[in-house]
Parts: C-alpha cells; structure tokens; sequence
C-alpha cells in the first residue's frame, strides 16, 4: 500500500520535475511486473494479508498486547 499511497501523492501534488523524469517512468514499468504475481497470488488466495491486518488491528495476536501482560511467568 505504500508504493501506490507514494504514488498518488506525487501524482497529486507533485513534485512534477519527478514525474518528467524518464527514470520516474521506467520505475513504474519495472515494479509493475514485479508487483502483479503478489497481487494475483492475493486474489487467488482470498487476500490472506487483509485478513492478518484486520486480524492483528482487532487485538486477535498475542503480539498486540504488552508484552508484560502477555507472559505467564515472571522472567519475561
């Protein structure tokens, strides 16, 4: 989500020198190519990232604890 977050905000409000540049140009036909199986591989599977982003925001991990609230002992 980063790259299409930077994207769109160099699309928006610029800088425009960047977005003249040919390298601007064959950045995005390089990482295209290079995005596309990931993203297919996300359809395919039922986009399995979402699901542990919405999961670990809703407080479902064992990592969205501190980590003292967390340990069942006292030498964590």
């Amino acid at each position: 989500m980063l790259p299409v977050a930077l994207l769109a905000g160099v699309g928006i409000s610029g800088p425009r020198p960047v977005q003249k540049n040919r390298w601007f140009v064959i950045a995005i036909a390089l990482a295209i190519p290079m995005v596309t199986p990931n993203l297919l591989w996300q359809n395919a599977n039922g986009w399995p990232q979402l699901t542990l982003s919405r999961s670990i925001a809703a407080g479902g991990s064992g990592s969205s604890q501190p980590r003292w609230l967390s340990c069942p002992t006292s030498w964590c």
